[in-house]
């Protein structure tokens, strides 16, 4: 997963931290991309705090995606905007 932006000609370098969903608690396989240098900024650590207290993994997203589907279609058919 990237993690802020990467220029062109930078150096990108992986790091390994402890990731799991919010919903599940399943560990998150993979690591975080940054560019050199980027995970030493104030910018980093409030995106990755964010990132860590909204994070889904794919089964939960996908569930949270067609429960959301789902009422809307029923809002719909009640008559609701």
């Amino acid at each position: 997963m990237i993690l802020g932006r990467i220029g062109e000609g930078q150096k990108r370098i992986r790091l390994e931290r402890e990731m799991r969903c919010t919903r599940c608690s399943k560990r998150v396989p993979g690591g975080i991309v940054v560019a050199d240098g980027f995970e030493k900024t104030g910018e980093f650590c409030r995106m990755l705090e964010d990132l860590r207290e909204t994070y889904l993994c794919g089964r939960c997203r996908d569930a949270k995606r067609v429960g959301e589907a789902a009422e809307r279609t029923r809002r719909t058919a009640d008559g609701a905007p």
